[in-house]
């Protein structure tokens, strides 16, 4: 595993946490929760802890850029689960706060920060979307490159298999050419073997003339 996946782990790991703390926050004490300055504080450290998510995000998808064609796809992916995961909670977040009055327009309220809020949610929305969107073309690129990758290294195993059953025909046939020489020297040798038995037998002969007594 290169550095690029272990920090994108690490990063993982401290955006669940992160994020299972915001669930606890919304459901069990802004749910419900009275007006007041204890309840403006949780709303701050909330909106903290998702600001947070979102970079955690950010760094997310730079170290999912950075790894390796084999396993960018598989990290993009992750990171698109976790931005769904975190948008949830945003959504849930204003949900809360828009069913108990924090965001209506009132004498208590601003408008005009109502309306920078909504413009800010607005402008957080669109470039998740880009993002996301440029994530997916991204991710369909990347599988583009794997799937070229694969067509090649399935022709050069194709060529690869060739190869071995040319050279598996070849060596059958050099194991023929190099049995048929084997008989060969085999046979010259009885052949061999047998003169010189022959030329034994002449000398035999001769040598039985020559030195035969006279009667």
């Amino acid at each position: 595993m290169d550095m690029s996946s272990e920090t994108f782990e690490l990063l993982e790991e401290e955006l669940r946490s992160l994020c299972e703390t915001i669930d606890f926050r919304i459901e069990r004490k802004l749910v419900g929760s009275p007006m007041g300055e204890v309840r403006k504080k949780l709303v701050s450290e909330l909106q903290r802890d998702l600001d947070e998510g979102h970079s955690f995000l950010q760094q997310l998808e730079s170290e999912a850029r950075l790894a390796p064609n084999p396993y960018r796809a598989e990290l993009m992916s992750t990171l698109r689960k976790h931005r769904e995961g975190v948008a949830k909670l945003n959504a849930r977040y204003r949900s809360v706060l828009s069913n108990f009055g924090d965001n209506r327009s009132s004498s208590q309220v601003d408008p005009r920060r109502g309306v920078l809020e909504g413009r800010n949610i607005l402008e957080r929305t669109s470039d998740s979307i880009s993002r996301s969107h440029a994530m997916a073309i991204e991710t369909e690129e990347i599988g583009n490159e794997v799937i070229g990758e694969l067509g090649t290294q399935r022709e050069t195993l194709l060529r690869t298999k060739g190869r071995l059953v040319d050279t598996d025909v070849e060596i059958s046939r050099s194991r023929k050419i190099l049995r048929s020489m084997y008989m060969n020297v085999i046979y010259n040798k009885l052949i061999l073997i047998g003169i010189i038995i022959v030329e034994i037998g002449i000398l035999a002969v001769i040598a039985y003339i020559k030195f035969k007594p006279k009667s």
